[in-house]
């Protein structure tokens, strides 16, 4: 959990997430959650429009109680020990679908096409950006560059047609050493806050970087991150108490919660089984740190999760929090615990996808949302044991 927590504090920094009374992930009715906010896509390059959801559970929440603002200038010290933005800048958001469990709220916004000159996030010393073991990498007519000839030189190389792009860089491999490296440092990022009136605020942080615009001319070898693609979310029981499973193994039976039509699948909960939780996804990303770039290697990202539970409010009322439904942890597949009372049987679970990549410089953070729906039904045999 303390990872997770993390993690969701340093995206969105939940000031006071601490102060929750149940577990962070309990989403209580008289408590306000962010499940979590989606970029699409989840990098930007100067000049592009970016499409924004916030999603939030519990407590109900409109647009009139959220003053929202954005910062295209953001200053972050070199080992980001602490940073700061400027410049903010009110905006409004309007109010839409995700699900009848949440509510949502939708905005836009355009990347500056100047952000990388005007930003703080780049400083005029631009070489200060690259760790001294790494610096012998570049080539000695790019160090001699300012910050406004490095960028200049990247745009230039942007505004080349794709396919001719492909054939300059097939043509000259150094390309293909330097481009990828540059992108990590010429990256700067966009602040969104969100004060939620009388309570915390939102904080989250989004990157900008030429990446994108370098996908289509494979020979520089650019990697571009995407939001994670999340296919289904399921609940697997299994016979047995244990921690983990192997499901080409182990005998199981599966549910799955997040399809409409299964708003009310039915879990039967017996005795001496153990029940977890999964998200299914689809296609990582890869990419590679300034090491891989000395060795010309390339590693997947890994997803992460943050998961959410909701149960009943006239069902919980009045139940000890001990026997509530629990799920804990941050991998894709995690134990959930049923209620230990049959008062509690409907549910809703969220589960937040994020992914992650060590030791990129500066990368841009995807993430998606999706929801599921149950109803546990106990055997007499499981309620037994908590008399």
């Amino acid at each position: 959990m303390k990872i997770a927590i993390t993690i969701v504090c340093i995206s969105f920094l939940l000031v006071g997430c601490g102060s929750f009374p149940t577990k962070f992930e309990n989403v209580q009715k008289d408590e306000y959650r962010l499940l979590d906010i989606i970029y699409e896509p989840a990098e930007a390059a100067p000049g592009d429009t970016v499409q924004v959801k916030a999603v939030f559970a519990g407590k109900k929440i409109t647009p009139a109680d959220i003053d929202w603002k954005i910062s295209y200038n953001v200053v972050t010290s070199m080992y980001g020990s602490t940073d700061t933005a400027f410049d903010f800048k009110p905006f409004t958001v309007r109010e839409t679908t995700f699900s009848n469990a949440t509510t949502c709220m939708e905005w836009s916004f355009v990347v500056p096409d100047d952000i990388l000159y005007t930003s703080g996030g780049i400083p005029d010393d631009w070489l200060s950006l690259v760790p001294s073991e790494f610096r012998n990498e570049i080539p000695s007519e790019y160090t001699a560059l300012t910050k406004k000839q490095m960028i200049d030189t990247m745009s230039m190389l942007t505004s080349v047609n794709p396919q001719m792009l492909q054939i300059i860089a097939e043509a000259n491999p150094e390309l293909a050493d330097i481009v990828p490296f540059m992108c990590q440092f010429l990256t700067v990022r966009v602040r969104i806050n969100g004060q939620i009136r009388n309570d915390y605020l939102i904080e989250s942080n989004y990157s900008v970087r030429y990446n994108r615009v370098f996908e289509n001319a494979p020979a520089l070898g650019v990697r571009v991150n995407h939001n994670p693609k999340i296919d289904s979310l399921g609940i697997y029981k299994v016979m047995g108490n244990m921690d983990e499973f192997d499901s080409t193994n182990n005998v199981y039976t599966f549910y799955r919660i997040d399809k409409i039509d299964n708003q009310n699948q039915v879990i039967k909960i017996e005795k001496d089984y153990t029940y977890f939780v999964e998200v299914f996804t689809n296609n990582p990303d890869s990419s590679r740190t300034l090491l891989d770039l000395q060795r010309g290697t390339m590693k997947q990202e890994q997803y992460f999760t943050q998961w959410f539970f909701a149960m009943d409010s006239s069902e919980s009322k009045g139940v000890n929090y001990t026997k509530f439904m629990d799920i804990s942890g941050d991998e894709l597949r995690e134990i959930l615990t049923p209620p230990a009372t049959d008062t509690i049987q409907k549910f809703t679970v969220w589960a937040q996808v994020y992914d992650n990549f060590a030791n990129e410089m500066n990368r841009p953070l995807g993430s998606m949302l999706i929801e599921g729906h149950g109803l546990f039904e106990f055997t007499k045999e499981y309620l037994e044991q908590f008399k």
